[in-house]
Formats: structure tokens, C-alpha cells, sequence
């Protein structure tokens, strides 16, 4: 509907508030560029109310500051019954920060000498020879008496290397089957940790907004009632996340009467 709006020429505080809204959708997913894109809207809007006192929201964005992932706990039940779901997640992320995925230089090694002189062939605009582009008489005469050709020795490249993602995060598992949430939290706290992933049990995750830390929390399950706190995120893939995420795609997908397969219980009812 902003898109649709009539503007005047001396209408530039609407204008301003507009283009606020316009730089908070295009960048609320990057704070680095949200930041950068607050700077340059109060320069051009000057004498905008909300150049010199910006909303508590667009305040928060500037003052953000990423948390630090050099200490992580990590929060999981490492027995009982989601003893095995614990241990994978546990693997998963040591896995994460020993081996990684970042880029690492490769030298390649010299190729040996080609028997025969390659003959130019046409190129695509990425510089890939393609026969569909080479003439007839390419594809079809005589090739010359071979040549020898002379040894080169190829630069070296970047490969995808396997090399440790951030090597030097200290990494500490925290059993939550074996004490009470609480002493968990404390236990955390002391030790410095920068940020906390977990705990993975819903009733654990209860038992952590009732205990109002001030850490910042990844928490991998959501309470029945969810709390908006500054420190705390949930990342939790529960049937109703599913349903929903299936319904959406079945939508775009343009689909009008899908058949859905659910278990007669309590799961299939969520």
C-alpha cells in the first residue's frame, strides 16, 4: 500500500517516514546493512522527527551487537530417553567446529605433457568449449600429425577443503538429566559462557524462562506459551512448524484439495 501513495513535492517528512520503512523491510535481516542504511537515511532527512530521536525499535538495531561464539555451553539430556537425540545433536556440533567447511587453498599439481597439440575450439561466454558450437570441418576433417607440447605448470587454485569453521570456540556439555535446570544455569554463568544452546526438553525449556537469565540463549524447543525475551530464541521443529511449513508450500505450489496422512493420536492431532 506505501508502494500505491501519492506524494507531494513538499510532503518530505512523509516522505522520510516511507523511505525509513522502506530501508527497515529491505534490511531486517542484515544489521550490518541496517545500520549503514539508518546512517545514510538520517543524513538525507535531516529534519525529520526521526532523524534526531529514531524509534525504540530502529535504536536497538544500532546499538545491536552480535554475541560472541568463543565460549558455547551446550545444554542436552545425555540420558534417558532422549539420551540418543542429545548425542547426535552433541556430535553434530563438535563435528561443526573441528571440521568445517571454509575454503582452503589447494596447490594442484603440475599435469603432464599432452600427446597431442590441442586445437582452439570455440568458447561460451564462461569460456567452456561447447561442440555444439564448433564448425563442421572441426567436427569432421583430418587432425593434424600430433606435436609436442610443452609442459605447463597450472597456478594454484582454491579448492573446498574441509578446515576447522572457528577452531579455537571452546565448546562444554552440560548433562540436563543429571541435575536441575537451575544449577545448570549458574554452573554456565560462572564459567563465562558467551552464549547457550539448548536445553532440547519442552519442560526444560520452561523451567528456563521461569528462571529469568540474563544469557543469551539458542533454545532447540519452545514453550507452550511462548515469552518474547531479548536474550532468548527458539529454534524448535514441531509438528505444528512442519504443518505449517507444508501448507505454505502446497499454497505456491497452487494446489486446492491436498490429502493429508496423519496418525490417529495426539501427534497426528497437533
Amino acid at each position: 500500500q506505501a508502494n500505491t501513495l501519492v506524494i507531494n513535492a513538499d510532503e518530505n517528512i512523509l516522505q522520510g517516514w516511507l523511505d525509513l520503512q522502506r530501508v527497515w523491510f529491505d534490511n531486517r535481516n542484515d544489521p550490518d546493512m541496517m545500520k549503514a542504511g539508518i546512517a545514510d537515511w538520517q543524513k538525507r532527512y535531516p529534519n525529520n522527527p526521526g532523524a534526531k530521536m529514531l524509534p525504540t525499535q530502529l535504536v536497538n538495531v544500532k546499538a545491536f551487537k552480535p554475541a560472541s561464539t568463543n565460549k558455547i555451553a551446550l545444554l542436552l539430556p545425555l540420558n534417558g530417553q532422549a539420551a540418543v537425540f542429545g548425542r547426535t545433536i552433541q556430535q553434530g556440533f563438535e563435528a561443526a567446529k573441528n571440521i568445517g567447511t571454509q575454503p582452503v587453498a589447494a596447490q594442484v599439481a603440475a599435469a603432464p605433457a599432452a600427446d597431442v597439440a590441442e586445437q582452439p575450439q570455440p568458447q561460451t561466454a564462461d569460456g567452456v568449449a561447447s561442440p555444439a558450437q564448433a564448425s563442421v570441418s572441426d567436427l569432421t576433417g583430418e587432425q593434424p600429425a600430433a606435436q609436442p607440447a610443452p609442459v605447463s605448470t597450472p597456478a594454484a587454485t582454491t579448492t573446498a577443503v574441509s578446515a576447522p569453521a572457528n577452531p579455537s570456540a571452546e565448546l562444554k556439555i552440560y548433562d540436563t538429566s543429571s541435575q536441575p535446570l537451575s544449577q545448570i544455569l549458574s554452573q554456565v554463568q560462572q564459567d563465562g559462557a558467551s552464549i547457550v544452546v539448548g536445553p532440547l526438553l519442552k519442560n526444560n525449556v520452561e523451567e528456563l524462562l521461569k528462571s529469568n537469565t540474563p544469557l543469551n540463549v539458542l533454545a532447540l524447543n519452545q514453550p507452550e506459551n511462548i515469552e518474547n525475551r531479548v536474550n532468548i530464541c527458539y529454534f524448535a521443529l514441531s509438528p505444528e512448524d512442519e504443518a505449517r511449513d507444508a501448507a505454505r508450500h502446497i499454497r505456491d505450489q497452487g494446489k486446492q484439495a491436498p490429502l493429508v496422512l496423519i496418525p490417529r493420536s495426539s501427534l497426528g492431532d497437533r
